[in-house]
């Protein structure tokens, strides 16, 4: 990435803060998000690697997003998950929790 780039990238900010009218942001963003992903691709002796890398990634984001969207039951199962939610399920207690589960499974 050189000094133009950022120039670039900082200019198309700009605009895009102050041109851009709210409801036409996202779709704007997700453009300018592909298209700097394409343009920032280092050259590669590998054949066709500047199009499929690329290509694979947004794939993997657009199948990531797929899998994670929410269905139908969604405020159910977010209310749900917000109820389970206390000192027990963070990360750092996680050992302590599958102690407590072995120990309960062996000991009975």
């Amino acid at each position: 990435m050189n000094l133009l780039m950022l120039l670039i990238f900082g200019g198309t900010a700009v605009l895009y803060a102050a041109l851009l009218p709210a409801k036409w942001r996202e779709t704007a963003l997700l453009a300018g998000s592909i298209l700097a992903v394409y343009w920032l691709q280092p050259f590669s002796p590998i054949r066709f690697s500047g199009y499929l890398l690329p290509t694979a990634a947004i794939g993997l984001t657009v199948l990531g997003w797929w899998v994670t969207l929410p269905g139908e039951n969604e405020p159910q199962r977010r209310k749900g998950r917000q109820e389970n939610l206390n000192e027990e399920s963070f990360a750092p207690s996680a050992p302590l929790r599958l102690k407590k589960k072995i120990a309960q499974h062996y000991s009975s």
